[in-house]
């Protein structure tokens, strides 16, 4: 069922793409980030939304985007 999932994705989306113009230098640049909602300082065990973040990452390799990676 992956397999079908992956070949439709793949067979759909054939003509986008993304523009990726590297640099002529090698060069790696990482980004981080997360946050908490708006909630820093605030807690009650009793409230679900005080617990939940947001966090994730950018890596680029000669000005273009290799991993990026964003969890709640």
């Amino acid at each position: 069922m992956a397999l079908k999932r992956i070949s439709r994705y793949l067979k759909g989306t054939c003509t986008k793409g993304l523009i990726m113009r590297p640099s002529k230098t090698l060069q790696v640049d990482c980004y981080v980030d997360s946050d908490f909602a708006g909630l820093w300082l605030y807690e009650n065990p009793q409230d679900p939304t005080c617990v939940r973040s947001r966090t994730g990452f950018l890596i680029m390799i000669g000005d273009c985007p290799a991993v990026w990676s964003s969890k709640l």
